[in-house]
């Protein structure tokens, strides 16, 4: 399940996400993840099971409709030809919460 649903206080600084996510016992974890990590830019668009996305974007950052609602984030990922697109990618598609954790899922 992606991780949402059972997080609170969801934040990014920089290509770092964090949160408080819930542990199966009820209790909230602190957790972060380094989305630079698993999310590459590929000629303008962010694309999963790569990295380093940070280096050639920018305006960096994400959004939440409200509770529970998917988390996407966003910025301008460089085209490779000196220009740069908008993109949104939902982390929710390949991040989890294992037990107050951040998990990816490939």
């Amino acid at each position: 399940m992606s991780f949402e649903h059972s997080a609170k206080d969801i934040k990014l600084h920089g290509h770092t996400l964090k949160a408080k996510l819930m542990k199966g016992n009820g209790e909230l974890n602190e957790d972060d993840f380094d989305l630079d990590r698993v999310i590459g830019n590929s000629h303008g668009k962010l694309v999963w099971n790569s990295g380093g996305f940070s280096d050639s974007a920018k305006d960096i950052s994400i959004q939440q409709g409200g509770p529970g609602k998917p988390v996407v984030l966003r910025c301008w990922a460089g085209d490779g030809e000196g220009g740069h697109n908008y993109v949104e990618l939902n982390l929710g598609e390949k991040i989890a919460n294992k037990d107050g954790h951040f998990h990816y899922t490939n």
